[in-house]
């Protein structure tokens, strides 16, 4: 039953502690925000874990989280080429950025919560609660 909570704060918890540290700058997001998209991202991933685990859809958890980040990071970087590329004119291209890199953080939760959800599962149980009839 805590299962899932605890695997989506942890993955959660471990985006914004990478974020902290500097690793969404260095991999391309603006210096200036990326601080507040981990902290956009984070929760919002954490809690599509926490209910896709209560569901037990652990694997399809994971598929979302890699397509997720994957479909992110690319829109980030086209929306940092193009801004850039603008001299800071298009805004289309800014809210891509900014938004692709929420997006980054919403997928590296959920995949990183659903690898920990279902290396924690014991054999043969389950994360749901018994029946209360």
């Amino acid at each position: 039953m805590y299962r899932p909570i605890i695997s989506a704060l942890v993955g959660g918890l471990f985006v914004i502690a990478m974020s902290w540290f500097g690793l969404a700058a260095l991999a391309g997001a603006h210096p200036g925000w990326d601080m507040q998209v981990a902290l956009i991202g984070a929760p919002l991933g954490a809690l599509l874990a926490m209910l896709l685990g209560w569901m037990e859809r652990v694997r399809a958890a994971f598929i979302a989280g890699v397509v997720t980040s994957a479909l992110a990071y690319a829109l980030a970087l086209r929306g940092k080429a193009a801004f850039a590329a603008s001299y800071a004119e298009d805004q289309l291209a800014g809210m891509l950025w900014y938004n692709g890199w929420i997006g980054l953080c919403v997928g590296v939760t959920l995949a990183l919560s659903a690898v920990l959800n279902r290396a924690s599962i014991p054999a043969g149980r389950r994360s749901a609660p018994p029946p209360l009839v």
